[in-house]
């Protein structure tokens, strides 16, 4: 079944609200910006006719900072991967093996500033 992402945007958002009280980065867990932005973790330009792209365990609401830095971390996007069960999700339909996502080298694992919230 092919995932809404306004409607499941739109449930996150209004879960957090519901259960919290107020809106907040889910990765760094602030509630002190200006705009939040829902994104998806396996990225549209990657599986852009997936029936699960929308699925809400692959949108994750973040602040500004932290949108950024997804962006610039393929480090935080395969940790969130892994954390979702992601690989599973998105294999169920294509049947793909796990060599399709590049195993992250220990080496780059040194810097955890933006892991720390994990």
């Amino acid at each position: 079944m092919k995932q809404s992402f306004n409607k499941n945007s739109g449930e996150i958002r209004k879960d957090m609200m519901d259960e919290h009280g107020y809106y907040f980065c889910q990765h760094c867990k602030t509630n002190n910006s200006l705009r939040w932005e829902t994104h998806h973790i396996i990225a549209r330009s990657k599986e852009p006719k997936h029936s699960q792209l929308h699925n809400k365990k692959n949108l994750i609401r973040l602040c500004l900072t932290c949108h950024k830095k997804f962006h610039q971390s393929k480090l935080l996007t395969q940790l969130y991967i892994k954390k979702r069960g992601l690989r599973r999700l998105f294999k169920e339909e294509k049947n793909k093996d796990d060599n399709n996502s590049p195993e992250i080298p220990v080496s780059s694992k040194k810097n955890y500033d933006d892991l720390k919230f994990l």
